[in-house]
């Protein structure tokens, strides 16, 4: 978990930093990234899937079976 000890909005590494840390969360969580396009993420476990695309500073959480989605979607909240 990143904790920061003051703001870095407005550096020119503040965008780069927050992605780090974003990747690294999805990571945790068990997405994994498209190579094809950086912003999509697929979840794959006992056949559920779940796919996260994340643009800019939006995200839309995808997937069938809506219990799973809430719960991934409430982990990436917490990190």
């Amino acid at each position: 978990m990143l904790c920061l000890h003051q703001a870095i909005y407005g550096l020119k590494q503040a965008a780069l930093a927050w992605w780090k840390q974003l990747t690294k969360s999805m990571k945790i969580l068990g997405f994994k990234q498209l190579t094809a396009d950086a912003g999509v993420f697929i979840y794959l476990k006992d056949n559920e899937t779940v796919i996260v695309i994340i643009y800019i500073d939006n995200t839309l959480f995808i997937g069938k079976n809506k219990l799973l989605v809430n719960k991934l979607k409430s982990d990436f909240i917490k990190h």
